[in-house]
């Protein structure tokens, strides 16, 4: 076993920043033989469901966390909404990073409380006032600046079941250090100390950088560490798998920074965003021990062994109880009123509507057969809850759609008006929906008419509270198009170069990937033959390198067009959830951080 743990690391989920994806990142850790791995993205918990079940999958321990940003110290904490400057004029390239917004501290969870905790962090973190003062809060209230940002009195809330480290070199601490501020940074440290009680370590990373910011405070790294007894722990700031890596990272951060390659980077006063060196990968300790050399850094490496045995398990158990739960009426059950519910519907659609003395008895054999279905196996407060937003949508001159896919076989679906689709008349099969030799959740997809549908979404965060629903989010990832096209800018190919170029890609609407271009095993790659062609030319030799590599990871992030999660506790409680920017309805303004 390799007596390392790689624990700062980021993914494609630090978007367009981290270029490794976890699957590479955990076969790495395997191949390397360590025990463990951790995951720190920047602000946020996109990545930590996947993490922790690869992890688990392939045999080694999750220790999941996050990059977090922190506001400047001040008063208002991330309450302020202005840059904070710790230095004197002219120490502006050392100072508090994003031009005076924000800092960067590490925390891990260890403990299943310790990630719920995150959860909170998170979202109290993605909170915004000023102009994006949707959650009628006072102006200046909200804590997101630039970035998602937490205080320290967030911290003393929910620090719980967590781990905290110096950080980078954008820490507080090293930024202190950087700019003489040496009782501040110390002050810092014993109150970060005091909170986390034991949980507290001085980070220490060194990637032989021509700025030496990470250098120039080491010594006093270990002196703060030696003074105020805090363990050391040695990272390595990991944005991508292996270090032949380095270079495609580099044109992930060109896209990024809307540059050239041939651009001059920040460092170089150019417009380039780029890190320096090529040392920001998943390093064994033999490699660690290149770098931090001394034996003082010895117990930093043994030390994040100690730490990832100090973490838990986790699991995602599936909860039942989850689901929201509609009011009863007085005088009945749950199950008297969903038979009452029934009993309703089946006079209306079936007998007052006239239907044959055939139809009615093939109507009352199905709802025998469904509903002791829907009762055996709990769903009957799932079919309420359905019921109740589309009958408010159909009661409001709301256009609802018939009902789409399996629905259309449920008799106790037609009768309630969740479906308008008979099923007797088109002869239509239930156990398509839910069938009691193979139980799956019923899926009731429902179509509301597009102008109106934010209304639905309202009277249902009415009903259930804003805590209890959410949007859902999605990942947009570079597909084989739009690979070319990016990679053919940062590389200086004008737009109608490259149009013409993806233009040649085989599949129309839906393209073929480049990978299965590239493959002469696939069925696709005669297809390609033209395409291929193309990308022997000297230009497009390095595009079409670059453009193979960055497909399939992740651009952007969205919100799901249709989907919006119920439930009958607090979301934030089970899953983390982020707070849309300047949504156009307040019901809209959270969104779940992990995909459904």
């Amino acid at each position: 076993m390799d007596r390392f743990v790689n624990l700062h690391n980021h993914s494609e989920y630090s978007l367009l920043d981290g270029f490794g994806k976890i699957s590479e990142y955990v076969d790495r850790a395997v191949e390397l033989g360590q025990p463990a791995l951790g995951l720190t993205d920047h602000g946020n918990l996109y990545g930590i469901h996947n993490f922790i079940l690869e992890c688990q999958k392939k045999g080694i321990k999750p220790v999941p966390g996050l990059e977090a940003y922190m506001a400047p110290q001040n008063p208002l904490g991330a309450r302020c909404h202005k840059p904070i400057r710790y230095g004197k004029k002219g120490q502006e390239s050392i100072d508090v990073s994003g031009s005076g917004a924000y800092l960067h501290l590490t925390l891990f969870a260890m403990s299943e409380t310790g990630l719920h905790n995150l959860y909170k962090l998170v979202m109290e973190a993605s909170k915004e006032g000023n102009d994006y003062n949707h959650l009628d809060m006072k102006n200046g209230d909200g804590n997101f600046y630039m970035k998602p940002r937490m205080d320290m009195d967030m911290l003393s809330l929910y620090n719980e079941g967590l781990i905290a480290t110096t950080g980078c070199p954008s820490g507080e601490v090293q930024t202190r250090f950087r700019l003489g501020q040496d009782q501040q940074a110390y002050d810092y440290a014993r109150r970060m100390s005091e909170m986390f009680k034991g949980r507290y370590y001085v980070e220490i990373m060194n990637h032989n950088m021509r700025k030496d910011i990470e250098k120039s405070t080491i010594k006093k790294l270990l002196k703060l560490s030696k003074d105020l007894n805090l363990p050391l722990l040695a990272t390595n700031d990991s944005h991508y798998c292996k270090h032949e890596d380095s270079y495609h990272h580099s044109e992930l951060l060109c896209d990024n920074s809307k540059s050239l390659m041939s651009d001059p980077t920040y460092d170089d006063g150019g417009s380039r965003f780029a890190f320096e060196g090529d040392q920001y990968y998943l390093k064994s300790r033999e490699e660690m021990e290149e770098v931090l050399p001394n034996q003082v850094f010895q117990s930093a490496m043994d030390n994040t062994i100690k730490l990832a045995e100090s973490v838990g398990e986790f699991s995602f158990a599936m909860h039942n109880d989850l689901r929201p739960i509609i009011a009863i009426p007085d005088g009945y059950t749950e199950t008297e009123w969903f038979k009452h519910k029934i009993k309703e519907g089946y006079q209306k659609k079936r007998v007052d509507a006239g239907c044959s003395d055939e139809i009615l008895a093939e109507s009352k054999k199905r709802i025998a057969h469904e509903i002791s279905v829907f009762i055996d196996n709990d769903f009957v407060q799932y079919m309420l809850v359905v019921q109740d937003y589309i009958m408010w949508a159909k009661n409001n001159g709301i256009g609802v759609g018939y009902g789409r896919g399996s629905v259309g076989g449920s008799e106790i679906a037609y009768v309630m008006d969740i479906s308008d689709t008979d099923p007797i008349r088109h002869d239509l099969l239930f156990e398509r929906f839910l069938n009691p030799e193979r139980i799956s959740p019923p899926d009731v997809d429902t179509d509301f008419a597009s102008s109106r549908r934010d209304e639905v979404a309202d009277y249902v965060k009415e009903k259930y509270g804003q805590d209890h629903i959410t949007n859902i989010v999605t990942f947009g990832r570079f597909m084989s198009k739009q690979a070319i096209k990016d990679m053919a800018r940062i590389y200086g190919i004008p737009p109608f170069e490259s149009d013409k170029a993806a233009k040649m890609i085989p599949g129309g609407k839906k393209p073929i990937s480049l990978k299965k271009i590239y493959d002469p095993t696939a069925p696709e790659y005669k297809e390609g033959q033209d395409f291929r062609d193309l990308m022997k030319e000297e230009k497009w030799v390095k595009v079409i390198d670059a453009a193979r590599a960055i497909e399939g990871r992740i651009k952007s992030t969205g919100v799901h067009a249709c989907g919006i999660i119920m439930s009958s506790k607090s979301i934030s409680d089970y899953a983390p959830m982020v707070y849309k920017h300047n949504p156009t309805k307040s019901w809209g303004s959270s969104v779940s951080q992990w995909t459904y």
